[in-house]
């Protein structure tokens, strides 16, 4: 199972092809485009529709806009900048193009996109990590109590040990997002079936949750 899904999220669909399509609109629109990190990083344009191809999740760690609000997520270069530079210079306006291509945007909380900054990854580990194709979910999990975890056969990989840590992973934060997300769906479960009774207890504790999710990550701890 996807780590970044609870049971009750809807399953991720072919990001990739949503993509282009949100491309082909973007394009119409806007004949001239070619930076797209600028049109989708905009609340005024098109960060909703993009954050929709993502089911309104972040993209690494899959904290949804049902736990945190939408300005707490923004739009990452999966591939850096940086990785497209010289000296602090483009290597070329087809460089620049490159990094600011569609298919180099995921959509990410802050906490994930802050701490990746500065990260280049690899060309050996482009494929593995990259939150389009789902490989992600091959290299880390959940385990029962909900902590994420790097999979076995990666546990002595720096690299990937070092984007775990960058990124906030292990933090205790991710726990109760999960818990805050599986309650959310329960909660609709429940008020679909008319249990207004037991959807209600939990909605209290859905929202005594999220203020002990807020108060640890505004204090940072693990």
């Amino acid at each position: 199972m996807d780590f970044r899904n609870s049971r009750y999220c809807p399953p991720w669909k072919n990001i990739p092809t949503s993509k282009s399509k949100l491309k082909e609109i973007i394009i119409v629109e806007h004949p001239r485009a070619w930076n797209f990190y600028t049109y989708v990083s905009s609340p005024e344009n098109y960060k909703i529709q993009f954050s929709k191809l993502y089911n309104c999740k972040c993209s690494y760690c899959g904290c949804s806009m049902d736990i945190i609000a939408f300005d707490l997520f923004e739009i990452d270069h999966f591939i850096n900048e940086a990785s497209f530079k010289k000296n602090g210079e483009w290597k070329s306006i087809n460089a620049k193009k490159k990094a600011h291509s569609i298919e180099n945007l995921v959509f990410s909380c802050k906490t994930c996109n802050r701490g990746k900054t500065g990260i280049t990854v690899p060309n050996e580990y482009i494929t593995l990590l990259h939150p389009d194709n789902g490989s992600i979910q091959n290299i880390f999990f959940r385990d029962s109590s909900y902590q994420i975890n790097i999979q076995e056969n990666y546990k002595n990989d720096c690299f990937i040990n070092d984007f775990y840590k960058s990124l906030k992973l292990e933090y205790q934060f991710r726990r109760l997002d999960y818990l805050l997300m599986s309650m959310k769906g329960l909660i609709k479960y429940f008020r679909e079936r008319g249990n207004v009774v037991l959807s209600g207890k939990l909605c209290d504790i859905y929202e005594k949750l999220k203020n002990k999710r807020h108060y640890m990550t505004c204090r940072d701890t693990n």
